[in-house]
């Protein structure tokens, strides 16, 4: 049986290279938003700037539904949100 020559009929593969940097932020940021467990970034003002899988499994809000809503919007009962405020020395925004 011959064999044909399939080299010419081969497309260019295009490369991509990766450095070391590229490969360990890529892992980590995997890691932050499989994590099951609760991973919640808040700015000062307790306003929800980072939601993983984890917290919308604990918290059963979307990524899209909890970033940009407080804290207090979000996780603590409306009957202790005084409280918390207090607690936290946080203004009423």
């Amino acid at each position: 049986m011959a064999q044909k020559n399939l080299s010419r009929n081969r497309k260019p593969v295009s490369t991509v290279k990766l450095t070391a940097n590229d490969l360990t932020h890529d892992f980590g940021a995997m890691l932050v938003e499989s994590s099951p467990d609760a991973l919640i970034a808040l700015a000062a003002d307790h306003t929800a700037l980072f939601w993983n899988s984890g917290a919308e499994a604990i918290f059963g809000y979307s990524k899209e539904e909890a970033v940009g809503r407080t804290l207090y919007d979000l996780v603590v009962p409306s009957e202790l949100v005084d409280e918390w405020r207090k607690a936290t020395h946080t203004q009423t925004f």
